[in-house]
């Protein structure tokens, strides 16, 4: 009896070391010069973008009003979105023509001393 205590007590702990163990991170995630902030004001366009679609396009009135959602949080992603625009770009650049913005980051820094990543071109 003595001898199974160990045991189990090893067997819980490799079990709940295994179930701990952190997956992968994104590489969004990973740009370290890019801010919690910034993740979230364009996760959520993107999030925000999806309830203005359908199946024939977006509906620009629901995406483009000045008081949409969208459009309350897009400005301040394209702020700072020049570390994220390779993951975040695919999601964003269509509602962004629809309602006629610019379709790549406005701002020059990812987060507050940061530098602007190199433009890409697909």
């Amino acid at each position: 009896m003595k001898l199974s205590i160990p045991l189990i007590a090893l067997a819980v702990a490799s079990q709940a070391n295994a179930v701990a163990a952190p997956e992968g991170m994104p590489a969004a995630f990973a740009a370290a010069a890019a801010s919690y902030q910034c993740h979230l004001y364009c996760g959520n366009a993107i999030l925000e973008s999806r309830t203005c679609s359908g199946a024939s396009g977006y509906d620009t009135k629901c995406l483009c009003a000045a008081d949409s959602a969208f459009t309350g949080l897009i400005k301040d992603c394209l702020d700072c979105a020049w570390c994220l625009w390779d993951d975040y770009s695919k999601y964003l650049v269509a509602p962004l023509a629809a309602c006629n913005l610019p379709t790549v980051p406005t701002g020059t820094e990812c987060s507050p001393g940061a530098t602007k990543a190199a433009a890409t071109t697909a």
